[in-house]
């Protein structure tokens, strides 16, 4: 009797639009998530593949060969190569790694090695960064052992008993790296929890204010999801492309009257430029110029997408459903929304307002803005 209670209430619930609202906004917390956990480290592998072998120096009773490895990031795994190791042979080799976090020790068998196809693997504890040096020395083993070695200096200095050798040893270095910009998507991600659990209180608001809430909600959805997915060039912009290297490097050089009518391939970024001029001109910043140029984007982008959610398109659609439409142009891929942030596929962001103007009710516009709309349509258009 319980249970059927139960999902008559949630019946209920799923036949109100608000609900929809909250499932949809749900949806996108689960992809930024997803994406914020799947891109969480850079990984790379430094990989034996070489096609320039040096000479393999033997590893004999006292002999202690030497590698630094010095690489950015953490490093998670090593994997060294031998040759000479036989089915049944005796003995064992020591690897020592030395780190300011201390030093440990582990002996492999040449039965294990030779079963691991000459690949001697080392699983590191975490939070090893770079440089670590590693000592490689037999134990109990009477023909001596070959291990492979690079011409390429790609690691660090590589020595025997402290004579220094050209190249590196032929080993494989595993990373992994937390970017600046996996923090601020835990930051967005949090911000944006908090949002969403307002977003589910405004269940109990009066229409009047939801509308008002719904659309501000779309904005914070909107903003918080592009700069997660697109951190570089949004708040933690870099230069990119011609967007800093040519628009902004001409303002610089030039000044407003000698770039403002220069042409870039061909065409006319009169937007491009105009932000730049803000940026330099009005606001005096270089350091952060791709930071201020990628938020100006994306605050365009943002206000554009969430407009729809806005009262005066009422008579179109409910609020539920402009909310669920804007949430489903500003969060997904349907547009490329990063060439946008860029501002090389602007065509789109004009199309945005030429289908807003022709929403929104002329009757009630005054004058002067209705001939100057028109204007910039007939001058987009050709």
């Amino acid at each position: 009797m319980k249970c059927t209670i139960l999902l008559n209430n949630i019946f209920e619930k799923l036949k109100e639009p608000f609900t929809y609202t909250i499932i949809a906004a749900f949806a996108i917390l689960c992809s930024c998530f997803c994406i914020t956990v799947n891109q969480y480290a850079i990984r790379e592998t430094y990989s034996e593949k070489t096609e320039n072998m040096g000479v393999s120096p033997f590893l004999e009773s006292g002999t202690i060969i030497h590698q630094e490895i010095n690489v950015n990031g953490e490093i998670t795994e090593l994997e060294l190569m031998t040759e000479g190791i036989s089915e049944g042979d005796n003995g064992s080799i020591k690897v020592l790694l030395k780190h300011p976090k201390g030093s440990w020790s582990e002996y492999f068998l040449f039965d294990e090695i030779f079963k691991n196809g000459q690949r001697i693997s080392i699983k590191l504890p975490s939070g090893i960064v770079g440089p670590l040096d590693v000592y490689i020395s037999g134990s109990n083993h009477v023909k001596p052992i070959v291990l492979k070695t690079r011409s390429e200096k790609l690691l660090g200095q590589y020595d025997i008993n402290g004579a220094i050798q050209n190249g590196n040893l032929l080993v494989t270095v595993k990373t992994a790296v937390i970017p600046r910009y996996t923090y601020l998507r835990i930051c967005l991600l949090v911000f944006m929890l908090l949002v969403f659990g307002f977003h589910i209180f405004m269940y109990r608001f009066s229409e009047n204010k939801r509308e008002k809430g719904l659309y501000w909600l779309a904005v914070v959805y909107i903003f918080c999801t592009i700069s997660i997915r697109y951190p570089i060039s949004t708040l933690l912009a870099e230069p990119y492309w011609e967007t800093l290297t040519n628009f902004s490097h001409q303002t610089l050089v030039r000044g407003i009257r000698g770039s403002f009518f220069l042409d870039d391939a061909g065409y006319w970024p009169l937007l491009p430029r105009l932000i730049s001029y803000v940026i330099i001109f009005l606001f005096y910043q270089k350091k952060y110029m791709g930071i201020f140029y990628g938020i100006i984007c994306l605050s365009i982008i943002v206000g554009l997408t969430a407009e729809f959610v806005k009262a005066k398109y009422s008579r179109y659609l409910f609020l539920e459903a402009r909310f669920i439409i804007s949430l489903f142009i500003g969060v997904t891929r349907y547009l490329e929304i990063s060439q946008m942030l860029l501002l090389h596929n602007i065509a789109y962001m004009g199309i945005f307002v030429i289908i807003f103007v022709f929403l929104n009710d002329l009757d009630v516009m005054p004058s002067h803005m209705r001939g100057g709309i028109f204007h910039n349509i007939s001058f987009y258009l050709q």
